[in-house]
């Protein structure tokens, strides 16, 4: 047996005829409402604030700086989640892979 409010189901499970034992328990539903994106320098910059928009080279080597893209998503509840086990799945495009690639999940140390 199952009711529903909203953005709640309540769930009773019993066993009629064989156990006198039940249970109910309310889930809330939630949606994603929102996903933020922003770059972080790798390897991480002590104290750096802010999103990287442009990445220089590194002095004289012929290559360039390296980001790392994070999300944010926000759940229609008013949670939310930012940390490696939400941003890892989360898939990164770019228009152009000649000048930023990116794989769908952080950097390793």
């Amino acid at each position: 047996q199952a009711t529903a409010a909203a953005n709640a189901a309540t769930v009773v499970v019993d066993f009629p005829n064989f156990f006198a034992l039940n249970a109910s328990v309310t889930l809330t539903v939630a949606e994603l409402a929102s996903v933020t994106g922003r770059t972080t320098p790798y390897p991480n910059v002590a104290g750096f604030q802010g999103g990287v928009a442009t990445l220089g080279q590194v002095s004289c080597s012929g290559e360039f700086q390296r980001l790392e893209a994070r999300a944010t998503g926000v759940l229609s509840d008013g949670t939310s989640a930012s940390g490696s086990d939400f941003y890892e799945h989360v898939a990164w495009t770019s228009s152009d892979p000649g000048v930023a690639s990116f794989d769908s999940a952080p950097c390793a140390a």
